[in-house]
């Protein structure tokens, strides 16, 4: 509906079409008001419409919003579990490694562990040798020393992780097999979180691979 601004008189053709010689009859101006009414009718249609449709881009662009935020986390969590060594694709599968890296916050060395990864490292060097080279890694590696025991072979390491600065402990006991050979208790568990998604895995696997690198 359009209206004449000086007179307030809907100025579409079927309307002024209803005005004679300047005045508007009784049964012009009769059926003029039923077609304003009509118009403006068409007018508030419209106007709904308008609002309905602008809540639905609304609501669009909030559904984008969600599923960009969705796939954002998906992304940043399996670019952690990436770059946490989380070996996904290896054996028990990735539905049990999942399983566990997205619902436990801790790691330990065992002699029959179902990640090939965790299994008790065994190393041919003297229990001495390997206690003195896990310090010089720990060392090396950034963790903070927070006790060690050189009678009883055993260590304690806080580790941060690398963006958000998170702490966990790591305690290291070796224990001897032969005068030549020996071997390391590894346990690792986050202070927060109930998720570790892989970290303490990753420190297990990076204190193993650079003692037997270096």
């Amino acid at each position: 509906m359009s209206m004449d601004g000086r007179t307030g008189i809907c100025s579409c053709n079927t309307c002024t079409s209803t005005i004679h010689g300047g005045r508007m009859s009784q049964g012009a101006e009769d059926g003029g008001v039923t077609h304003v009414h009509g118009c403006m009718q068409q007018g508030t249609l419209v106007d709904v419409v308008a609002i309905n449709l602008f809540e639905e881009v609304k609501q669009m662009a909030l559904i984008k919003i969600v599923l960009f935020t969705m796939l954002l986390v998906v992304v940043v969590m399996f670019f952690t579990l990436y770059r946490n060594e989380a070996n996904l694709f290896q054996p028990p599968g990735i539905e049990k490694r999942l399983s566990v890296f997205l619902t436990t916050n801790i790691a330990v060395t065992s002699d029959d562990h179902q990640f090939e990864e965790l299994r008790t490292p065994v190393f041919n060097l003297s229990a001495e040798k390997l206690y003195l080279r896990v310090l010089d890694v720990a060392a090396v590696s950034g963790w903070n020393i927070i006790a060690h025991d050189s009678d009883n072979k055993n260590a304690n390491f806080v580790v941060l992780s690398p963006i958000l600065l998170f702490e966990d402990d790591v305690y290291v006991q070796v224990n001897s097999l032969g005068e030549d050979q020996s071997s390391l208790y590894i346990h690792s568990k986050s202070h927060t979180g109930y998720a570790d998604l892989s970290s303490n895995s990753s420190h297990i696997q990076d204190l193993v691979q650079k003692i037997r690198n270096d």
